[in-house]
C-alpha cells in the first residue's frame, strides 16, 4: 500500500517540525509521496478503512482537479466483504461529494500545527 500526497500544494511543505527521517533531516509532504506505508506492529485498520478514506480523498481532489486524484483509484478488491452494499457506498459518496463541493482546502504555512488544526474541524 502506497502513500499518495493528492494536493500538491502540500508537497514543498513540511509534515510536522517533529516528524524527521534518520538523518535528522524534517520530512516534507513530497518526501512521503510514493512510499511504502509501513506499520511499527501487526496492528492496523481495517481494509475497508483505508478504502473509504481513500474513496473520499479521490473524489475530493478530482472535484478540485488535483493531477493526481485523476490517475488513481481505488481497487475493486479494498471493498470486498460480505457486508459491503456497493449500491449504498456509491450513494453514500454522491451525497457526501455534493455536500463537500463548496468546501474549500485551506492555505497551510510551513509553520502550521496540522494536529491543532485537525482538531479544530
Amino acid at each position: 500500500m502506497q502513500i499518495h500526497i493528492l494536493d500538491p500544494q502540500l508537497g514543498p511543505k513540511m509534515v510536522h517540525a517533529e516528524v524527521k527521517d534518520s538523518t535528522g533531516r524534517q520530512i516534507k509532504f513530497q518526501d512521503l509521496d510514493g512510499t511504502v506505508l509501513q506499520f511499527a506492529t501487526a496492528a492496523r485498520p481495517a481494509k475497508r478503512a483505508f478504502a473509504w478514506h481513500a474513496e473520499v480523498a479521490l473524489r475530493f481532489g478530482s472535484d478540485k482537479q488535483w493531477p493526481a486524484a485523476t490517475t488513481l483509484d481505488v481497487p475493486p478488491f479494498a471493498w470486498s466483504s460480505e457486508t459491503c452494499d456497493s449500491e449504498i457506498r456509491e450513494r453514500f459518496f454522491g451525497d457526501l461529494m455534493g455536500l463537500s463541493s463548496d468546501a474549500t482546502t485551506p492555505d497551510l504555512e510551513p509553520d502550521v500545527d496540522l494536529d491543532a488544526l485537525l482538531l479544530s474541524l
